[in-house]
């Protein structure tokens, strides 16, 4: 798990010990910092919806999915129909 600025700056180590051609990669792309998101299905959900729209689309659709199902339960995904999400 990564839980610190240390944490990531390890993990780059050991990934360009495991091929030292991505130390330029490293070099190049400068600090990685640290993000901070909720953890489980609320956070994957998150992660989902942002890779898919611009960074503000992804907030309101979001929000608006976090105020009709309880994201920290699976099941409940399941449960509303298309018709009852808020669009």
């Amino acid at each position: 798990m990564i839980h610190t600025l240390a944490d990531i700056e390890a993990a780059l180590d050991a990934l360009v010990r495991a091929d030292p051609r991505l130390a330029p990669v490293v070099a190049r792309a400068g600090p990685v910092p640290l993000r901070r998101t909720a953890g489980g299905l609320r956070g994957l959900v998150g992660t989902i919806t942002a890779q898919q729209v611009s960074r503000a689309s992804a907030d309101a659709i979001f929000a608006r999915l976090a105020g009709e199902v309880d994201l920290d339960d699976a099941a409940a995904l399941l449960g509303p129909s298309d018709e009852a999400l808020p669009r």
